[in-house]
């Protein structure tokens, strides 16, 4: 009876051992899996995050959108949405076609106005980072550039009740100096700062525009 008592112990004791060195072996098996999935996640994000930078993107279609109120002493916000294409034309420099919509909220009505700009950008340091291969030949950095905005304005407004609609050829010159850069495979932001002059008021002005939204490469 003493011997089947001890024989029963060593049994439940190596019965023990031997759940306890499977349980820890599943302990260590998730661990690892887990560090395998950590490494995974990392360096595809790491992979991704160079290749925004080492992709070549020579034709961009753009849209986007900056919701922008000047300051609390105007009664107006703006509210501006952007459709654009953008082509490489070497290392350095690019064109750039923008179909603009702004909308102007004002306590007396809305003002709603499409307008069409054509210019180029020149990419400074972009050449520099190819041949140094840092960089692929895509539309990120910083730029400076010029353009005619308003090539062709509509204007609508419309406040109490009456519905006022203008078309025209209007060109400012605008001189810009901006950053734009990829945020993942979908997104972008593109912010600068501009000068321009209305030749129609014969006033200069200034402003910054920042704009956050979709890209699509429809080059290499």
């Amino acid at each position: 009876m003493y011997l089947k008592s001890v024989k029963f112990r060593i049994i439940l004791s190596l019965a023990f051992i031997v759940f306890a060195i499977g349980v820890r072996a599943q302990e260590d098996s998730v661990v690892v899996v887990s560090q395998e999935a950590t490494d995974e996640t990392y360096y595809k994000l790491k992979y991704e995050s160079l290749d925004m930078f080492l992709r070549d993107e020579t034709r961009l279609f753009k849209i986007a959108v900056s919701p922008f109120k000047p300051n609390e002493k105007y009664d107006f916000s703006i509210i501006l949405s952007q459709l654009a294409y953008e082509r490489k034309l070497n290392n350095s420099w690019s064109g750039v076609a923008e179909l603009n919509q702004e909308f102007m909220i004002l306590k007396d009505g809305n003002i709603f106005i499409n307008s069409f700009d054509l210019g180029v950008r020149n990419y400074i340091f972009k050449a520099k980072q190819i041949r140094k291969g840092v960089s692929g030949n895509n539309c990120n950095g910083l730029y400076v550039g010029a353009k005619a905005s308003s090539l062709l304005r509509a204007t609508k407004l419309a406040n109490a009740g009456t519905h006022d609609s203008y078309v025209g050829f209007n060109p400012m010159p605008e001189l810009n100096v901006g950053i734009q850069q990829r945020i993942s495979n979908l997104f972008y932001v593109d912010a600068n700062a501009f000068v321009n002059y209305n030749f129609e008021t014969s006033e200069p002005g200034i402003g910054l525009k920042i704009l956050i939204g979709f890209a699509i490469n429809a080059g290499e």
